[in-house]
């Protein structure tokens, strides 16, 4: 009988994961998840101890398709290793479990929320591209807010009641600066997204109206308001803003701001003006009257004419210049041209006595009145001739 030796070599290979990998949600263009997805070997390495093998005639593949990244979770996905033919022509294949992480996707803070919407009332914050079921949480001016998304939704609204405490501590605007937005769901989250709220650039308004006497007034041919000494002159002016705030409505001339309109020089007249500076205030507060009364002795110059700006800024510093407004005295003798008097009846009119001239004058001061209230009190002096020639000094 004859017999025969064999040794018999039996090799046991064993193959474990060196790696474990973090994804975002729906970027499968992202660089790192493309080269994993290439080269599933790169995820394996044998057990320590197990014998060498021929990698080159080795093939390695996802098992049932690569990592999907649809979904939010951490999962476990096989590598099949598929070794050379061996002895008995067989190729031997073994799975080994890859995990893997998926982060939410990143989301994004709308631009048209924060693009120059800083220092506005009423404004929302929209993040997009967020992960449905999830909690957003945004951070702004130092203060943290959290909302839940639907299932069904990949944005989220925080309007102002849901910051209302950034607006609180921002007299009721929008915030300007940094915001940052990211998404939660089971603990894992997202990239942190930032954006810079950037302060509104609308300029205030103001409009205004000048009265004389509480009527329009007329206007030389350069567009002055034209008044007479002894003039009532109401200038009406109201500074409204889009954030509802102005913190400084004031009137300036001669290159400074003014608290009387005539610079506290009391020989031209008064009218003392009410500035806001540097405080802020509701533009339902922000409408004034300079009342100003034109001194009744002050004596016609050409050179009588006062020019006036008014300057509104609101919170974010947007700032508009209105004006000029400029009143231009005129003569009382245009004011007076030839008033109608009525007849006087004296008993001689070429030989008028105390009497009769006084009645001349007291005719003279109704027709005045008659043009304007009070028109007498622009009168200076009546000089009554004795033939009842009447010269009157305004």
């Amino acid at each position: 009988m004859l017999s025969k030796t064999v040794d018999v070599i039996h090799n046991v290979y064993k193959f474990e994961t060196n790696r474990s990998y973090i994804f975002t949600q729906g970027q499968i263009n992202d660089d790192t998840y493309k080269q994993v997805v290439a080269n599933p070997k790169d995820s394996i390495t044998k057990v320590t101890g197990a014998p060498d093998y021929n990698v080159n005639k080795t093939n390695f593949r996802w098992a049932d398709g690569a990592p999907d990244l649809s979904q939010v979770g951490r999962f476990t996905k096989d590598v099949e290793v598929e070794l050379p033919v061996d002895g008995t022509g067989v190729r031997v294949k073994q799975r080994v479990p890859i995990t893997y992480t998926v982060n939410p996707q990143t989301p994004e803070i709308s631009i048209d929320s924060t693009n120059e919407t800083g220092g506005l009332p009423n404004r929302s914050i929209v993040v997009t591209n967020v992960t449905p079921g999830s909690t957003v949480t945004l951070t702004l001016a130092g203060h943290t807010f959290t909302k839940d998304v639907k299932a069904t939704d990949t944005s989220v609204t925080f309007d102002p009641q849901d910051l209302k405490k950034a607006y609180d501590g921002n007299n009721g605007l929008l915030p300007t600066g940094n915001v940052t937005a990211k998404s939660t769901v089971d603990g894992l989250n997202s990239e942190v997204a930032s954006g810079t709220i950037t302060p509104e650039r609308v300029k205030p308004t103001i409009t205004y109206t000048v009265k004389v006497n509480g009527q329009e007034p007329k206007k030389d041919s350069n567009g002055r308001y034209l008044f007479y000494a002894g003039d009532n002159i109401q200038i009406t002016y109201t500074g409204k803003d889009n954030s509802g705030k102005l913190v400084t409505l004031k009137v300036s001339g001669n290159r400074k701001d003014l608290t009387d309109f005539f610079e506290n020089r009391p020989e031209w007249g008064t009218g003392p003006i009410t500035n806001i500076i540097s405080t802020l205030t509701n533009d339902d507060q922000t409408t004034f009257t300079i009342n100003v009364n034109t001194n009744e002795d002050l004596a016609w110059r050409s050179g009588n004419t006062w020019g006036r700006w008014l300057t509104a800024t609101d919170p974010s510093g947007n700032s508009v210049d209105v004006g000029e407004i400029r009143i231009q005295q005129d003569q009382l003798q245009n004011l007076f041209n030839k008033p109608v008097i009525d007849v006087t009846e004296v008993k001689d009119k070429n030989h008028l006595t105390e009497t009769d001239k006084e009645k001349v004058r007291e005719e003279i001061k109704k027709a005045h009145d008659k043009i304007v209230p009070n028109g007498r009190n622009r009168i200076s002096s009546i000089d009554v001739s004795e033939d009842g020639i009447a010269t009157v000094s305004l």
